[in-house]
């Protein structure tokens, strides 16, 4: 597994329910205690994120945690083919 493409995957599902919620970066910054910076970095997949910001991601967002692990274990069936 690699650790990049967690991040990755949690950064894509993320940008997708934000905009599903129709929530700018800047408003799903507030809700999660970050800066507006940072949501567009972690959407990228360029910034790591603690398991206690991707808990509350997946609080604020209502993204169950078994459905990120479900992605990630996806795309890594993907990776190897």
């Amino acid at each position: 597994m690699k650790l990049e493409t967690e991040y990755i995957v949690l950064g894509e599902m993320i940008r997708h329910r934000r905009e599903l919620c129709e929530l700018s970066q800047g408003d799903l910054a507030k809700r999660v205690g970050l800066s507006r910076v940072s949501i567009a970095t972690i959407e990228a997949g360029k910034q790591r994120v603690l398991f206690h910001q991707a808990i509350k991601f997946c609080e604020v967002l209502m993204i169950p945690m078994r459905q990120v692990q479900a992605q990630i274990e996806e795309r890594e069936k993907g990776e190897r083919r």
